[in-house]
Formats: C-alpha cells, structure tokens, sequence
C-alpha cells in the first residue's frame, strides 16, 4: 500500500491530522522521497486549495525534482495567498534563477538527478568540493532532524496509547511507519493496538499480525515486546494455540517481561484475547 493511500486514511479536516499529514510529506521530502509528498499535498490542496505551506513545500519538491515550471507555480499561488511572506518570495526567485540554469536529465536516469545547461568542468574546483561537504553537511543535518521528530512522533504515540486516546496514537504510529517502514517499535505498538485495543473499531487481527511479524523480524525475533505484539495478533484472530505458543517463549525467555506476561499467557490458555488497561 502505497504512503499516500495509507495518509489518506486520516481526515484532514481535523485541524490535528493535517499537521500530522504536513509532518509526514515533509518528513518524505527529507528522505528524497518527493514523488509521494507531492501526491500527499495534491490532497492537501483538493481539500483546501489556498494552503499556502502545502503549496511552498510542493513547489520545494518540485524543486528536487529539477521540475522549476511546476515549481514556480507552486510559488506563484502560494504569494497570491501570503504576499509578504519573504521566504516564499525567496523561494520563487531561486526556482526562476534556477530554470536558466538547469536542464533535467533523461528518464532513463533513475536518480532523477539534474545536469547544468552548460557543460561542467571536467576537474572539479575547490570551491565545488566545499559545496559539496555544505551539501553533505546538510543533508546529515536534515536527517539528525528527521530522527529526532521521528522519535518524537513515536513517544507521543505511546504516551496517548497509555493514556487510552488510541485515535491519535494510531495516527503517530501510522506517521512513523510511513516515514520509516523499518522501525520496529511503531510496528509492534501498533500491533498491539489492533490487536488488543478495548475499542473494537480500532481493532484488526491481519494488520495487527502483519505488524507484528515485520517488527519480529526486524529484530531478529529477540525482542519481546514484537513477540507478544504477535501473541496478542494471534489470539485477537482466534489462533490461542498460536498464542500460547509465542508467550510461552517469551515467558521462559524474557524473565523480565514479569507478572504480566504471565497473566496473558493465562488469558490466552483460557481462549480470552488480550486486551490493553
């Protein structure tokens, strides 16, 4: 499933969830994912076509992309709408200076990297070799960021799961997880609130096991958490054997997972599926 149709399932009416949907695009521009944050802020702007940030940051995209044409019009209708906002008005005047510049490489380049309109030099100048350490010193910047809002998003997660809003904790793991498919924390917290959330609507046997396997396998299946993510899947689907089974193993193989993994390992035994305080 693609990460514009799994956004889509947020309201972006909810003045919460669009700064939500605005976080994850720019979290995918971060990660040069672009394509997706355009078709990300095309929703946006379906929805409320005088957005001016969702239109400054598509047109940034566009920008990526070495597409300035599109870009420019981006930063054409976001000035309509903010016409005192200098960086937008900065921004419009690179993208202008920068379709002189630029021509796009053919299609066939996969990296969708850009070429100049005149021919570079063959040695690379000094100047050009501290551009690129800017560049690269920019780009880990951009990434340190990234991780921390990452995680951030993903404490906040736990904390509204904690606390029993399990509509916004779902929407953090879900941003986590869009924005990086690998983290393995967001998969198993969410896992275990599709698999054991008091709200039925909530409630997903097959999401909450796909979750949970990929968060086993991300660690190596030795992370206990992931294992009884899969436990409780599998009990919410009615597989108790299947259920005992994993919390067995984590039992005997985590003794710190402690009293509670105990009494789910009861639960289970009894065919009673797991369910979160």
């Amino acid at each position: 499933m693609s990460d514009c149709r799994r956004v889509s399932d947020l309201d972006p009416k909810n003045v919460d969830n669009r700064k939500l949907i605005h976080f994850i695009s720019r979290s995918l521009c971060v990660r040069r994912r672009f394509r997706e944050a355009i078709n990300i802020y095309d929703e946006l702007l379906r929805l409320d076509p005088h957005d001016a940030t969702a239109l400054q940051y598509q047109g940034r995209a566009y920008c990526e992309l070495y597409e300035f044409k599109k870009s420019i019009a981006k930063f054409e209708r976001a000035l309509a709408i903010k016409p005192d906002d200098p960086i937008l008005r900065r921004d419009l005047e690179w993208a202008r200076k920068a379709e002189g510049r630029f021509v796009a490489q053919p299609p066939s380049n996969r990296n969708g990297i850009a070429t100049a309109a005149h021919s570079a030099p063959a040695t690379p100048s000094p100047r050009g070799n501290q551009q690129t350490a800017n560049n690269l010193a920019k780009s880990i910047a951009q990434e340190v960021n990234w991780a921390k809002t990452l995680q951030a998003t993903f404490r906040v997660g736990q904390i509204n799961l904690q606390e029993g809003h399990w509509a916004t904790a779902l929407d953090c793991f879900d941003a986590v997880v869009i924005s990086n498919e690998h983290h393995a924390q967001a998969r198993a917290q969410r896992a275990w609130l599709r698999a054991a959330c008091p709200d039925a609507k909530f409630r997903d046997a097959k999401l909450a096991y796909a979750d949970a396997r990929k968060a086993c396998e991300l660690t190596g299946w030795k992370d206990s958490a992931s294992l009884e993510a899969l436990a409780a899947a599998y009990a919410e689907s009615g597989q108790f054997d299947e259920a005992v089974k994993w919390q067995q193993f984590v039992v005997r193989q985590f003794p710190n997972a402690g009293k509670p993994a105990a009494e789910r390992l009861e639960r289970y035994a009894h065919h009673q599926p797991a369910r979160l305080p």
